[in-house]
């Protein structure tokens, strides 16, 4: 768990901390691509860190086109996560997890989760989802906020949720499970029979 995560306080003690959080980000990206150049090259990380140069470059990429120039806010970190969800190979998921920076960009969800807009919470979760990502934490969050905006939801941002939540293998409480299937109730006839589809069987997925 990281630091913020065990900060007295809880989200609202994590929101008043997304401008430190910011600003540590791009500070170790900086450093990280300083030292990236300092080494020449040479590939003396892979071995301890598999991957390393392609995620480096993925999260420098997110940073350069997402975090310049503005402080992150949900909108950053939604755009952020669906960047690396669209760049991430499968077989590079774990090291990216773990990795130090990646945990930064998990924290500043953490802080603007409250904050976040249907499009981009819905964004997130179909991002963790894509990423494989099963911070039980960050998806508790996130599910807390989709509790509370799941009767605003379009149908495709319902989709993303359910199959966000079914690929980071999240164990969705019952509450929300059935707010889930409300809300597909009230939009059915909206539905594609595709989305309809992904529907069950992300409810399957979820077991109840």
């Amino acid at each position: 768990m990281s630091a913020l995560a065990a900060a007295p306080g809880g989200i609202m003690s994590l929101a008043s901390s997304a401008h430190r959080l910011q600003k540590t980000y791009l500070d170790e990206l900086a450093e990280g691509k300083e030292d990236k150049g300092a080494e020449g090259g040479d590939g003396s990380n892979e071995a301890a860190f598999p991957r390393a140069s392609e995620i480096e470059e993925q999260l420098q990429a997110v940073v350069e086109k997402y975090g310049e120039g503005a402080d992150f806010d949900g909108k950053n970190v939604s755009q952020a996560f669906a960047h690396l969800a669209k760049a991430a190979a499968d077989e590079g998921l774990k090291e990216l997890h773990k990795h130090p920076r990646f945990q930064n960009l998990v924290d500043m969800a953490l802080a603007t989760a409250c904050d976040m807009g249907n499009k981009e919470l819905t964004d997130v979760v179909a991002a963790v989802g894509k990423l494989k990502f099963g911070d039980q934490m960050m998806l508790d969050t996130l599910g807390r906020r989709v509790f509370e905006k799941v009767s605003t939801l379009l149908p495709h941002e319902l989709v993303s949720v359910v199959e966000g939540l079914k690929g980071s293998d999240h164990s969705v409480s019952k509450v929300l499970f059935d707010e889930l299937q409300r809300r597909m109730s009230e939009v059915e006839g909206k539905l594609t029979p595709e989305q309809k589809e992904q529907l069950k069987r992300g409810f399957k997925h979820f077991g109840y």
